[in-house]
């Protein structure tokens, strides 16, 4: 058969490049210290005739050995798992974009939770604002301009419009549906 002409070759026809190392270090090392009639199992990716590669779930033991007591004939059965790998693959990426979506959730929900507090602050401020502006308008008129602080009748009128800014920006970060 085809395999059996492929011989030492075999593994390394057949192995998917990022296994062969560890394909050979296990057989070198695990079927050494094996009993006889002791099953083996392994998970490998092979390349199957068509030329793609598939998971293979082998269960494999030495069936003779040589006068060295080393593995001269392995006999096994292999199963392909390629689709079960593929559906494990799959749920472990919905596993992460779950997660994901679940992080910027809470993100979003902090910020809500952000947004109504600026909108209550800014209502507990905005109402003595209020007071302080219509207390302003009544008294700035009453100033005369040669007094020697209405200088700071046009500053007074500026911060109160600057505060009043941003409390309008504190309410504009919640506005509920």
């Amino acid at each position: 058969s085809e395999i059996q002409r492929m011989g030492n070759e075999l593994v390394s026809a057949v192995a998917h490049p990022d296994d062969f190392a560890q394909i050979i270090e296990h057989f070198r090392h695990r079927f050494d210290q094996t009993r006889d009639g002791e099953v083996v199992e392994a998970q490998y990716r092979l390349r199957h005739a068509n030329g793609e590669y598939r998971w293979l779930n082998m269960s494999l033991t030495v069936f003779t050995r040589t006068a060295a007591g080393l593995p001269y004939v392995i006999l096994g059965t292999a199963q392909d798992v390629t689709d079960r790998k593929r559906a494990e693959e799959q749920m472990r990426r919905a596993h992460e974009e779950l997660a994901r979506l679940e992080c910027q959730q809470r993100e979003i929900e902090k910020l809500a939770i952000a947004g109504r507090m600026a909108a209550q602050v800014a209502h507990e401020i905005n109402n003595p604002l209020a007071g302080i502006r219509n207390s302003f308008l009544l008294i700035r008129d009453a100033i005369p301009p040669d007094h020697r602080y209405f200088e700071y009748v046009g500053r007074i009128g500026k911060e109160i419009d600057r505060i009043a800014r941003i409390v309008r920006q504190m309410f504009d970060l919640y506005r509920p549906d």
